[in-house]
């Protein structure tokens, strides 16, 4: 996946009036369509493609990551391995700067699997941080469209 620079960089590598080969054009033209239809990620605490655990061994999460354009939306689940409660914490890391959230906190509501209330949780520019408390071995499923700083 490519950032607005890394195109307009790859656009700019096509030469004004200059003897561009196909395979120039054609890299040029397979960056646009990559960003256009990204292809759907999955992401785990075992995996890091793109996010990376705060702790791995107590926290577990399982998400489908899809980036188009400077939009990234995200749906899965994140839970609490531990036998005790966790609240206003660093729940993962995004380690891969093209999905870098722009510079605002996005605070969203996941659901708890156990009765569907709802936990609170924000959305920094690299991490996402629980508001809320989840219980000992309880899970939480989310969805999250947030666009990215380029």
């Amino acid at each position: 996946m490519a950032t607005k620079t890394d195109l307009t960089n790859s656009i700019n590598t096509i030469d004004d009036g200059g003897l561009n080969t196909a395979s120039e054009v054609r890299a040029t033209l397979n960056n646009l369509k990559d960003n256009a239809y990204g292809s759907v990620i999955l992401d785990t605490q075992a995996t890091t493609n793109i996010l990376t655990a705060d702790n791995a061994t107590d926290r577990q999460y399982s998400v489908s990551i899809l980036k188009q354009g400077r939009e990234v939306s995200i749906k899965g689940f994140l839970k609490n391995n531990t036998g005790s409660m966790i609240s206003a914490e660093v729940f993962f890391t995004i380690n891969a700067g093209e999905y870098t959230q722009d510079t605002n906190v996005v605070t969203f509501y996941a659901k708890r699997q156990t009765d569907g209330t709802n936990v609170r949780c924000a959305l920094g520019s690299s991490t996402l941080t629980l508001i809320d408390t989840i219980g000992a071995n309880q899970t939480i499923f989310f969805e999250l469209t947030y666009f990215t700083q380029d």
